[in-house]
């Protein structure tokens, strides 16, 4: 497998070039590694359009991960949830309200995301005799009984998988319950990128739509939509649909 974006860097560190550009430290500085540290110059690609050595490495990354496609993303795994969220929202068919069903046990990044996002989050809370919040499984029965409960499909369904203590949903099961009710299955998989690597590989065989990989946390994170229509843009606003005017959480100074 290639490596793109590595052999770029490589090239144009080697390369001896004035760097009448940002960052500020031109390459050079005490940790070594200024000289691999670029913005998005000629030939370094972009991106949000990427069409070049990022595209490039973005396939290498889906073909790893067994994906039908990659989009690296900044800010970590929390970029990726608010993107993800976004895309469902904005891909939701006419008449679905700005709704999600979510697991308690949310990273406060999903809690984030409904304030900028505007949508409405309703809760699956843990099953009785489950006393953790931080575990909060989600069986594929229980998903069943709380959608047929609304009085319409929500924007889409989300859980974390694996949680914090390491558990791991029953994605299937809770794909084909979502795939019945034609609502988009959401998973933040932060802590499970390794996941693809394990034998039995089980994470990931029902389809999923869009699994880019960011480092988060103490591990790469992955975020997996699992739709029975995936959305085809990448970003943008859908035509005749304004963007969602909420600003962000107010936060005290």
């Amino acid at each position: 497998m290639t490596t793109p974006l590595a052999d770029f860097l490589r090239a144009y560190a080697a390369s001896g070039t004035a760097r009448l550009h940002m960052p500020g430290h031109k390459g050079r500085g005490p940790l070594g590694c200024e000289a691999w540290d670029l913005t998005e110059i000629s030939g370094a690609d972009s991106l949000y359009e990427a069409a070049g050595v990022i595209a490039r490495s973005e396939e290498n990354a889906a073909a790893l991960f067994g994906s039908a496609a990659t989009f690296y993303s900044t800010e970590g795994s929390t970029q990726c949830v608010k993107a993800m969220l976004f895309l469902a929202l904005q891909n939701r068919p006419a008449g679905t309200p700005p709704v999600v069903l979510a697991a308690r046990n949310v990273h406060k990044s999903f809690v984030h995301a409904a304030a900028l996002l505007d949508f409405e989050p309703l809760w699956l809370w843990p099953e009785e005799g489950t006393s953790s919040l931080c575990a909060c499984p989600v069986a594929a029965e229980g998903l069943d009984r709380a959608l047929s409960a609304l009085d319409a499909p929500p924007a889409a369904v989300y859980i974390t998988s694996p949680d914090y203590l390491g558990n791991m949903a029953d994605i299937p099961a809770l794909a084909e319950v979502c795939r019945r009710y034609k609502t988009p299955l959401l998973a933040d998989n932060a802590h499970g990128a390794y996941l693809r690597f394990l034998t039995p590989w089980t994470w990931g065989r029902t389809s999923p739509a869009i699994p880019p990989t960011r480092p988060c946390r103490s591990s790469p994170a992955g975020r997996i939509c699992i739709s029975p229509k995936p959305p085809r843009r990448r970003f943008g606003r859908t035509p005749g649909r304004p963007w969602p005017s909420s600003g962000p959480p107010a936060r005290p100074i």
